[in-house]
C-alpha cells in the first residue's frame, strides 16, 4: 500500500512538472537610462570646474591642497575643561584613538625651526662657498696678468696657475746669460706652438655666442611670444579659433587686489587650551 502511494505521488509530480510554463520577466529602466545621469553636470560640477580654472592661476601650487581642505568633511573636536579631571579625560580620550593638537603643534613648531636652521646655514654656507671662488678667481687672475707681463709671447690661458719649470728656466737663463739667439728661437717656437694648440679656455674667451636666440625675461615679452611660431599640421579659420592668453586675459597680477600670502611663524598656542580631536 505504502509503495502504490509514492508511485501516485511521482506520477503527480512529473504532470505538475511538464504542465507548468515558465514566463520570462522584463525589467523595463527608468524614464533616464543610469548612464546618461552619469555623464551630467551638477551645478556642483561647474563651480568646480570654475574654481579650478581661476584660482589654480591665483594660488599656484598651493591650489590643490586648498581644494583638498575645502572638499574635506568636517571634523570635530573635544575641548577639555580644566576645572575637571582634566588629565583623566585626556588619557581615556587619546585610548580611544584621539589626538592632542597642542602635542601635534608643538611637533610641528620644532619642525620648522629645525627647516629654518638648516636653509639659514645653507645660505652661510652659499656665500662662503662663492666668497672662496670669487677670492680665488681674483688670485688666479692676478697670477695670470703677472705671468703675462713676464711672457706676453705665451697664451695667457696656459698661465691659470704659473708653472715651476718655467720660472725656473727663466731664472737659469738670466743667471747664465744664454745668448739672444736661443731667447730669439724659443720666442719663435713658443709663438708656433700656440697658434697652433689654443687652450679650451682661451677659446671660450675669443668665441661669438649668439645671444639673439635668448629670450629676456626683463625685456617685457610675454609667455605667448615663446609659441608665436609652432609648425601647423592643421589649419583652422581664425573665426572659429580662441587664443588661450585671452582666456586667461581676465587675471592680472598688477590689480588693486593683489593674493599676499604671508607665513605666520609666531602663532602662539593657548597655554590652558587642551583640544582633541579623532
Amino acid at each position: 500500500m505504502y509503495t502504490n502511494n509514492c508511485v501516485i505521488n511521482t506520477v503527480c509530480r512529473n504532470i505538475l512538472f511538464r504542465s507548468s510554463i515558465y514566463m520570462q520577466r522584463r525589467w523595463k529602466s527608468k524614464k533616464v537610462h543610469w548612464s546618461v545621469l552619469a555623464k551630467k553636470k551638477y551645478p556642483v560640477d561647474k563651480a568646480l570646474e570654475h574654481f579650478d580654472d581661476f584660482y589654480k592661476t591665483v594660488f599656484g601650487r598651493k591650489w590643490p591642497s586648498i581644494r583638498l581642505a575645502l572638499l574635506s568633511p568636517h571634523k570635530y573636536c573635544a575641548v577639555i575643561n580644566n576645572f575637571g579631571d582634566s588629565d583623566t579625560v585626556v588619557s581615556d580620550l587619546q585610548n580611544i584613538g584621539a589626538m592632542n593638537i597642542r602635542t601635534l603643534f608643538e611637533l610641528e613648531k620644532e619642525n620648522i625651526k629645525t627647516k629654518k636652521n638648516e636653509e639659514r646655514r645653507r645660505r652661510d654656507l652659499e656665500k662662503i662657498f662663492k666668497l672662496d671662488r670669487k677670492l680665488e678667481q681674483m688670485a688666479i687672475t692676478k697670477q695670470q696678468e703677472e705671468f703675462e707681463s713676464l711672457y706676453p709671447h705665451r697664451e695667457s690661458s696656459e698661465g691659470t696657475s704659473v708653472s715651476a719649470d718655467i720660472l725656473n728656466r727663466s731664472s737659469s737663463d738670466t743667471s747664465h746669460g744664454i745668448s739672444d739667439n736661443i731667447n730669439r728661437e724659443d720666442d719663435a717656437e713658443s709663438n708656433r706652438d700656440g697658434m697652433s694648440q689654443k687652450s679650451l679656455q682661451s677659446s671660450l674667451r675669443e668665441a661669438e655666442f649668439d645671444s639673439h636666440r635668448l629670450i629676456d625675461p626683463a625685456s617685457g615679452l610675454s609667455a605667448g611670444a615663446l609659441y608665436e611660431y609652432v609648425p601647423a599640421t592643421r589649419l583652422k579659420g581664425m573665426e572659429d579659433w580662441i587664443v588661450e592668453s585671452q582666456h586667461y586675459g581676465y587675471y592680472r597680477k598688477d590689480t588693486d587686489f593683489p593674493v599676499c600670502v604671508e607665513s605666520d611663524n609666531d602663532f602662539i598656542f593657548p597655554v590652558h587650551l587642551q583640544v582633541n580631536f579623532n
